[in-house]
């Protein structure tokens, strides 16, 4: 099937070759052409389709396998698929993948339930996401065809749209996804602030959990057993499903990523999964804990998500949400369909979107209510802010780490001691990616910063006595909330008290003392830094547990709040921003406390006096904007006024040369 789409009509150019064949029959010569390509390049170049012997058929008189009827290839292919955002990973077009799949009917499973009329007969139902033509192409009859992707659930041994089903719930699943309008890619919604419930019955039907995986409390799963591993034994084993893609992203992941579609889709949009490969099953085949090398990998997958927000990626642990006893993580496009508009929206309805570049130009980032949250308990900045860890006023319990693209290494193990500290607790883990450039004057330009932040849900339990029948995942950690019964909608819909009681219900119990280990882990990971680079380390900038501070002053936007200072410096030449060591920490190391750190600054007032005049005319441009940074950084903990900020600028200046003057002498 993979080299069939490959070689679909449209994709490739005839040879010369094939023009050379061609002008044999403008000239007369040409008495028959045999070919066994099914391609169909000749036909392309133009030649006579009456001349061709095509011993291999082509795609020109292609024909359904269960019609039998003739069919245009291209009908599929060129046909406009409403709302698929663009998004992908380590370079693979996973929104082209996703549609392919279920253009050739693979977004589908099977399962077996009790039938209400007998129990003693098992139903067999068949559910899944299809193309579906839109009643707008139907109204407007346009030559161009447009589709949408729509949930499905139909008994299989009965024929196609044969209802009532005999169970009940397939009967309530069939009821309810006829109610919803298939003008367009849709979902039952319910909004209140930033959060959102949207309505899932087809998950529903998804398989049940690994033995072990019912009701736990811990996030250490079951001991590991193949032989009762769903993604490996049985009739949903991976291997019957087709691999759409293994990533290795440069050398850079500890091990290559399978990608698998999900049978059971929470978007209908795109619902992948992500795994160590299975083609390396003596390192790979381990149940779902997140080890060290995970922690590497997944922060590196995620900073190559293109475009940059368009995908989520998460991670459950045993007892927060996750059914599988198999190391996997979750990909999605973001942001849900639920948050696809931000206007105003009645406690539920149906969102549709019909524009594409609507979906393609939404912030995938900043949609979230974790990602909204514009105060902080306590911020701890790790080896002067190359990695940020924030601890955000949020119902559940929520620490943010944040870093440019080129720390991930050390995000990575940012993550790994979190995680640590969190210690047997359930946990969840929330990746995204976003593109972002400092905020300058008019006329200023920078090259954008891709920053990586990923979020860590602690937990003490699975279910939440507000909503006792809702299992919650990452998604609802993140704010969004797959309600299973339109009872489980309204009520989430109808109150935010009930969406927020869920979070706090389910929230670890001693938030402080968990903030205070992870604070502890990553001073840790600091002195251990630091003792490797041999770099000075200054003390962090830390305010106390408990003391709650909004980090919004001087922003425009909300997502700005954190990593304004790293976001910047970043951006600067490296030699410009060599010079201030830790300016969001507001200090700056002299070395003055010994003897040789003074005779350092006292040569690197003399280097500094004598260079001055060439400093400036090479650097005037470059302080400029550090010094807008640096007010930005300072406006932490007092409002500078621009005199202060150029003063500031002046004697970064100094300090540069100091430090220049130090590493010359030392």
């Amino acid at each position: 099937m993979a080299l069939q789409q490959e070689l679909l009509p449209g994709k490739h150019l005839p040879t010369l070759t094939h023009c050379f064949i061609r002008l044999l029959e403008e000239k007369g010569l040409l008495q028959r052409l045999f070919t066994q390509n099914i391609d169909g390049l000749e036909r392309v170049c133009g030649t006579s389709p009456e001349l061709l012997v095509e011993a291999h058929g082509s795609f020109a008189n292609a024909h359904c396998v269960e019609c039998r009827q003739q069919h245009d290839v291209l009908r599929w292919r060129d046909c406009i698929v409403l709302g698929q955002p663009a998004y992908g990973i380590g370079s693979v077009n996973l929104s082209e993948r996703w549609v392919d799949l279920v253009k050739t009917d693979k977004v589908v499973a099977k399962v077996t339930i009790p039938s209400d009329k007998d129990p003693s007969h098992d139903i067999s139902v068949e559910y899944g996401v299809r193309l579906a033509t839109t009643t707008r192409a139907v109204a407007n009859a346009s030559d161009e065809e447009e589709l949408c992707f729509e949930e499905f659930v139909q008994q299989s041994d009965l024929p196609v749209g044969q209802f009532p089903a005999p169970s009940e719930l397939v009967r309530s699943v069939n009821e309810m996804l006829s109610k919803v309008s298939t003008g367009g890619p849709s979902v039952k919604f319910g909004r209140n602030g930033d959060f959102t419930a949207q309505l899932q019955m087809v998950r529903t039907l998804r398989p049940a959990p690994s033995p072990g995986f019912a009701e736990p409390t811990s996030s250490i799963p079951p001991r590991y057993d193949s032989t009762t591993d769903s993604f490996v034994t049985g009739p949903l084993r991976l291997e019957l499903r087709p691999l759409v893609a293994t990533v290795f992203k440069d050398g850079s992941l500890t091990t290559p990523w399978d990608i698998f579609h999900n049978v059971s889709p929470a978007d209908t949009r795109g619902h992948f999964l992500l795994l160590p490969t299975l083609s390396d099953p003596d390192k790979n085949l381990r149940g779902q804990i997140f080890e060290p090398s995970d922690c590497q990998d997944m922060v590196h997958l995620t900073s190559s998500i293109e475009p940059p927000g368009s995908l989520f990626l998460g991670f459950n642990s045993a007892g927060a949400g996750a059914s599988q006893n198999h190391i996997h993580c979750h990909a999605w496009p973001s942001p849900p369909m639920s948050l696809l508009h931000q206007e105003e929206a009645p406690v539920i309805t149906a969102a549709k979107d019909e524009k594409k570049e609507e979906v393609e130009n939404n912030n995938g980032w900043d949609s979230y209510a974790a990602t909204k949250v514009g105060v902080l308990y306590d911020i701890y900045d790790l080896t002067d802010s190359r990695v940020e860890a924030s601890y955000l006023k949020y119902p559940v319990f929520c620490v943010q780490l944040c870093a440019v693209e080129a720390e991930l290494d050390l995000l990575g193990q940012a993550l790994k001691v979190t995680l640590d500290a969190v210690g047997g607790a359930p946990f969840n883990i929330g990746f995204l990616n976003r593109l972002e450039e400092p905020l300058l004057d008019e006329g200023e330009t920078l090259d954008k910063v891709k920053f990586v932040d990923v979020f860590v849900f602690a937990r003490s339990k699975e279910r939440s006595q507000a909503v006792p029948s809702l299992k919650m995942g990452i998604s609802e950690m993140m704010g969004v909330f797959h309600a299973h019964s339109a009872q489980e909608l309204e009520l989430l819909a109808s109150e935010l008290a009930n969406t927020v009681q869920a979070l706090k219900d389910v929230s670890f119990q001693d938030s402080e003392a968990l903030w205070t280990s992870i604070k502890q882990k990553l001073a840790d990971l600091d002195r251990q830094v630091a003792a490797e680079t041999r770099v000075p380390k200054e003390l962090s900038a830390s305010t106390s547990v408990g003391q709650e501070w909004s980090t919004t002053q001087g922003s425009t936007k909300g997502k700005n709040r954190r990593m304004k200072c790293h976001r910047a410096h970043s951006s600067l030449p490296q030699n410009a921003a060599a010079g201030i060591r830790s300016c969001a920490c507001v200090s700056i190391y002299l070395g003055l406390e010994t003897p040789e750190g003074q005779q350092c600054f006292m040569f690197g007032v003399f280097r500094s006096v004598i260079n001055i005049v060439f400093s400036i005319i090479l650097q005037v441009h470059v302080l400029f904007r550090l010094s807008l940074h640096c007010s930005e950084c300072l406006a932490r903990t007092t409002i500078m006024t621009s005199s202060h900020a150029c003063s500031y600028s002046c004697y970064s200046l100094l300090v540069r040369m100091i430090s220049l003057s130090r590493a010359l002498i030392l």
